[in-house]
């Protein structure tokens, strides 16, 4: 008797384990593989790096009414991008000057100080 109904327990997992599962079940999948509009519905879990944080409806409302704004008066595309403050301007050096090492050092000093003020700009 027992072997009996575990012969039928094996032939109905079998059978579930080779039988087509729905769409949602079926792993990654593109979307010529599911029903349209069938992700609408469905309640999809996805890992993000974005963390979400809480607004208020007020905050919500405010936010939508300056883009809003924004778009009436066509001014959503003024990114305002960062210039240079001053005038940049190379500098060449003659090492066939240069008398002995402390004013080598000091002249890769300030070709290195250079380099990080340049760095820090492009930072911001």
């Amino acid at each position: 008797m027992k072997s009996n109904t575990l012969e039928n327990d094996i032939k109905i997992l079998e059978k579930n384990l080779v039988t087509k599962k729905e769409w949602k079940y079926n792993g990654e999948i593109k979307a010529s593989a599911r029903p349209v509009n069938s992700l609408v519905k469905a309640d999809v879990e996805f890992e993000t790096n974005v963390i979400n944080i809480p607004i208020t409806k007020e905050e919500n409302s405010s936010i939508f009414k300056h883009i809003a704004q924004r778009f009436k008066e066509k001014t959503f595309d003024n990114y305002d991008f960062a210039t240079p403050e001053g005038k940049v301007e190379e500098e060449t050096y003659d090492l066939e000057f240069v008398e002995n090492n402390k004013e080598i050092f000091e002249l890769y000093d300030k070709i290195e100080r250079s380099i990080k003020n340049m760095a820090d700009y492009g930072s911001n």
